[in-house]
């Protein structure tokens, strides 16, 4: 992705999803910290360097961040190290750190089926998520 694609994403969630302007300042910040680092799919950035370049607090900065989450624009991996930060992702399976959720579906015959994009949102996210990648999801048949 680059920068133009993910602002044209932006725009598309904002037709139907209401953003603070904060939260997209944020967006925009983290996009601009992908960009220096070179657009890997995934990049670290603490959260006081966030607090810091939009002059908020770090329970705005959560809160801001749960809402990109949730219209489907952001997705992070929170680091209990404070030097690392966060993991953040503008895709939802490419976080380095994914423990795969287990759930059986009847069709399969009873074999557990492991999603590792469900286990995104449902690390993050109580309240369900609408996927706008449909095509990221890799669902795994296991015989464990």
């Amino acid at each position: 992705m680059n920068s133009y694609q993910l602002i044209s994403r932006l725009k598309k969630v904002r037709a139907d999803t209401y953003l603070t302007a904060i939260e997209q300042a944020l967006f925009h910040e983290l996009v601009s910290a992908c960009n220096e680092k070179g657009w890997n799919d995934t990049f670290d950035i603490k959260n006081i360097q966030l607090c810091s370049s939009l002059n908020i607090t770090e329970k705005t900065l959560i809160k801001s961040r749960k809402t990109l989450l949730d219209a489907g624009l952001v997705y992070f991996q929170s680091c209990k190290d404070k030097r690392i930060g966060c993991y953040y992702s503008f895709s939802p399976i490419l976080l380095p750190v994914l423990s795969p959720v287990t759930i059986t579906v009847e069709n399969t015959g009873g074999f557990p089926i492991s999603c590792c994009s469900s286990s995104v949102y449902s690390t993050f996210s109580s309240s369900p998520v609408k996927n706008p990648f449909p095509e990221y999801i890799f669902i795994f048949a296991t015989n464990n």
